[in-house]
């Protein structure tokens, strides 16, 4: 006999290794019921609403569904409102569905937690926002500064966020004035267009001295984008006279939308006027839109410092909506003479130069705006005009 052979496995050799093999075969069996478990609650949707739930976590889950599927404003505000009046009673579900979230209801939960007013789910909703998917955590954001506003620093930090979601929701959570000035200049250069947008519209309304300089610079440096929304800012704070002077050169640079900006910025302020030249600049090229020119003296109309002569020399070449505002800028100065315009107008080949002359003649005369051109002219003879602001010009332009 061979002294090298191998003796044969014994009894207990044999015996480990079916064990072995019996315990593999049970713990593969354990996953494969779990996974069709799982393949289950995925696939039926009574189980996946919560049939196996406990009747408040069902009313829940019910309530999440309506809301999830829900766009019309008023079914969404009624659900709020039940969200806050029964925030006791779906606490313990709703954190539960917080805490292990169901793909298809975690975005309404969050909403609906931040419905509820009830700060017991904050923490949990924090922890969301900084670490769900995109669209989880810009629901997160939204729904703490709802229960509990986060304060400005904490929103500088979520707005700067690697993730454009949560920078726009911060951003919408901030609302005008609600981030520290710098953080709002500085994502005002983003490099993503929709963010420096969003960041446009946290500047505050009213702004100090230090602040308004901060802005002018974006005046001077900021993308076209920029500056027609500091411009905005600045016109709502009332920094027209500060200002006046780079408001007055945008008039002839960049797009149209920012000379539009421009005007609105100029027509709003008060004191001396000292653009009026650029402003006729604007109006006298007729390479421009119509709409933009119009609205060119509007803005003389609105400060008041239309010179007469100047406006009747240009009115040989204006086109009929044009004298429809010039007339305008002529009521408060030379009534006589706006009216003879208005009335000319009625009779224009332009009708929604027509429609908007007889609206102002039927607020200048309490006629109605389909009376005949002979009853307005009659009822203008010896009509006085007292001191109040016109109506707003009802003019249309057609859209592209």
């Amino acid at each position: 006999m061979d002294d090298h052979h191998h003796p044969r496995p014994g009894i207990s050799q044999i015996a480990f290794v079916r064990g072995a093999i019996i315990a593999f075969a049970a713990l593969a069996a354990t996953a494969a019921l779990v996974f069709v478990a799982l393949l289950i609650f995925e696939s039926d949707p009574e189980i996946r609403r919560g049939k196996f739930q406990s009747a408040k976590e069902q009313e829940l889950t019910a309530l999440l569904y309506r809301l999830k599927a829900s766009w019309d404003p008023k079914q969404r505000q009624r659900l709020y409102e039940l969200a806050q009046k029964e925030s006791d009673r779906f606490r313990t579900p709703l954190q539960r569905l917080l805490r292990v979230p169901n793909f298809e209801l975690i975005e309404p939960a969050i909403e609906f937690a931040g419905a509820t007013l009830d700060v017991s789910h904050r923490p949990q909703l924090v922890y969301l926002a900084a670490f769900g998917t995109p669209s989880v955590r810009a629901k997160a954001v939204l729904a703490v500064q709802r229960l509990d506003p986060w304060q400005p620093s904490e929103l500088a930090t979520l707005a700067k966020s690697a993730v454009k979601e949560v920078q726009l929701a911060a951003l919408e959570a901030a609302g005008r004035g609600g981030l520290p000035l710098d953080a709002t200049l500085e994502l005002m250069s983003d490099e993503d267009e929709d963010v420096r947008a969003a960041a446009c519209s946290t500047l505050p309304e009213q702004v100090s001295d230090a602040t308004a300089i901060e802005l002018g610079k974006r005046l001077e440096q900021g993308t076209e984008e920029e500056r027609i929304v500091v411009l905005h800012a600045l016109g709502v704070a009332g920094r027209q006279q500060q200002f006046e002077h780079q408001a007055a050169r945008f008039l002839s640079e960049g797009s149209e939308e920012l000379q539009f900006a421009a005007l609105d910025f100029l027509a709003t302020g008060t004191g001396a006027f000292r653009a009026e030249d650029q402003v006729w600049a604007l109006i006298g090229n007729n390479m421009l839109s119509s709409e933009l020119r119009c609205k060119g003296l509007y803005c003389l109309e609105l400060r008041h410092q239309v010179d007469l002569d100047r406006l009747r020399r240009e009115l040989v070449w204006m086109e009929p909506e044009l004298r429809y505002f010039a007339a305008r800028c002529e009521l408060a100065k030379d009534p006589r003479a706006a009216f003879e315009i208005l009335l000319e107008l009625t009779n224009s080949d332009s009708q929604p130069t027509v429609t908007a002359t007889r609206r102002l003649l039927a607020w200048l005369t309490g006629l109605s705006p389909g009376s005949e051109r002979a009853d307005f002219a009659s009822r203008l003879q010896g009509l006085t005009l007292a001191a109040r602001e016109l109506p707003e010009p009802t003019l249309e332009f057609p859209r592209n």
